[in-house]
C-alpha cells in the first residue's frame, strides 16, 4: 500500500495525467529510499496503479530537499524502469514552479531538468535519447 503526500490530475492541451507527489525528508539514507522505491514497484506490477486511475498509470514525483538526496534517488530509480518516476529539488521547483524545467527522469532517458509535461511522453517513449529532447 502507498500513501503519497498528494495525488492531483493535471491538464495540457486538453490531456489529463494523474500525478502522485512525495515530499521526502526522511526516506533519503541508503537504506530508506530502496525501501520506498519497492512499494512504488510493487504498486505498478500490481496493476493497481492503472486501476486507480482510470486506465492511465500515475506520473510518482518525488521532491527532495538537496541535490545530494535527489542524485541518491536518481541512482536507485534507473534500477526501475516499469515506474514512471521523476525528480526535483525544492531550489529547482522555486526557479520556475513545478510546472517549469524542475524535474528530472531518472538516466538514461533526460539527465537535463524537464518541464512537467513532458515527463510522461518520456518515460513512456522506449527509445529515447536525452539529445532528442534538448
Amino acid at each position: 500500500m502507498i500513501h503519497p503526500d498528494a495525488s492531483l490530475q493535471l491538464g495540457y492541451r486538453d490531456e489529463w495525467t494523474w500525478y502522485l507527489l512525495e515530499y521526502e525528508r526522511r526516506a533519503t539514507t541508503p537504506k530508506r529510499l530502496p525501501e520506498r522505491l519497492a512499494s512504488y514497484r510493487r504498486y505498478f506490477a500490481s496493476g493497481r496503479a492503472r486501476l486507480d486511475h482510470g486506465g492511465r498509470s500515475p506520473m510518482v514525483l518525488f521532491v527532495f530537499e538537496t541535490e545530494h538526496a535527489e542524485w541518491g534517488f536518481l541512482r536507485i530509480a534507473a534500477d526501475m524502469p516499469e515506474v514512471p518516476l521523476a525528480s526535483a529539488t525544492t531550489e529547482s521547483i522555486g526557479f520556475d514552479g513545478p510546472l517549469g524545467e524542475a524535474w528530472r527522469l531518472p538516466a538514461p532517458a533526460a539527465p537535463v531538468r524537464r518541464r512537467l509535461h513532458f515527463l510522461q511522453k518520456l518515460h513512456f517513449c522506449k527509445s529515447v535519447r536525452s539529445q532528442d529532447f534538448q
